[in-house]
């Protein structure tokens, strides 16, 4: 779809009978004019769009700004947006920034991988962050660009009072950045999820994780370990964390590691405990080999008798 078709597009979502809360246009060449079409559409009060994936679609700064102006209007219903791969900038970023300190802007997840914020744009989404308006409960802003930035930035914006995000990431930062991020989590209430994708967090990293968790109150119901180089080591930490701790944990994502049949009995061993919460294991693209993954999965089966939810993916 180009901008010719977003113009339509955006007549239908005026329309009084258009009940239309998701819209997924991710990829399409909609550009900076298309966007401009949307964004009116959504500054409508027959629009109810709720949800709204705008990845590489060419949007520019132009767009952008028109995008921000209809978050900050009154009859705007959003509160997902997705953005990532596009080509704007700081002046951007700026605008988004202003949108989110905006009493009626209802964000709550805004996804910005891959754009070409630099350290300037990272600072004041971060800044907006902590503004007492801001609803945010999830932003995701990893790219490499601007590593050392989120690493200076993010643990500022987390001790704030207005600091509100429940979802955590740390991406490609390495043990260094994940320490940082610990720091901030002192004085934040309670995330629910931390992500670790492709993170370069190690077993010293993981270490640092386990004693943080331990040592806190904190009740992560879903912890994602992905890509970032863990072993047999590190799983042995997590096992002794998650049999000696009383923990809410759900969903634990550790695929694309380095555990091999060592870690991946001791994973089972903790699942096999009555007051174990989780329902949810990946460990797919690890090393295990062709009998562990057939036990993995003889366990599943096993325990579906006492938790029929319970999913084990090798």
């Amino acid at each position: 779809m180009g901008p010719s078709g977003m113009k339509s597009l955006s007549k239908a979502l005026q329309n009084t009978h258009c009940k239309m809360k998701t819209l997924w246009l991710g990829g399409n060449t909609i550009e900076d004019s298309g966007i401009k079409s949307l964004s009116k559409a959504l500054k409508s009060s027959y629009c109810k769009l709720e949800i709204t994936d705008l990845c590489a679609v060419e949007m520019r700064d132009d767009g952008i700004k028109v995008l921000s102006e209809a978050l900050m209007n009154p009859k705007n219903n959003l509160h997902d947006l997705y953005l990532s791969d596009n080509k704007f900038q700081a002046s951007g970023a700026q605008c988004l920034a202003k949108a989110l300190q905006s009493q009626f802007c209802k964000l709550s997840y805004l996804r910005l991988r891959s754009n070409r914020l630099g350290n300037a744009g990272v600072k004041v989404l971060v800044d907006a962050q902590q503004h007492p308006n801001c609803k945010l409960k999830q932003l995701e802003l990893d790219n490499s660009e601007v590593i050392e930035a989120r690493i200076q930035w993010w643990p500022e914006a987390l001790k704030s009072p207005c600091g509100k995000l429940d979802i955590l990431e740390c991406n490609e930062e390495g043990d260094s950045g994940l320490k940082a991020m610990l720091e901030a989590l002192e004085n934040l209430d309670n995330p629910k999820y931390l992500g670790l994708h492709s993170s370069e967090v190690g077993d010293s990293g993981i270490e640092l994780l386990c004693k943080f968790l331990k040592r806190t109150s904190y009740k992560l119901e879903n912890l994602k370990s992905n890509i970032c180089e863990m072993s047999d080591f590190m799983t042995e930490r997590l096992h002794k964390l998650l049999k000696t701790t009383e923990s809410d944990l759900e969903y634990l994502e550790l695929h694309h590691n380095k555990i091999g049949d060592t870690g991946a009995k001791m994973l089972a061993e903790v699942l096999k405990t009555p007051y174990c919460t989780v329902q949810q294991l990946d460990i797919w693209q690890n090393s295990l080999s062709e009998d562990m993954e057939r036990e993995l999965k003889s366990l599943e089966q096993e325990l579906r008798l006492s938790r029929p939810g319970i999913i084990i993916n090798v």
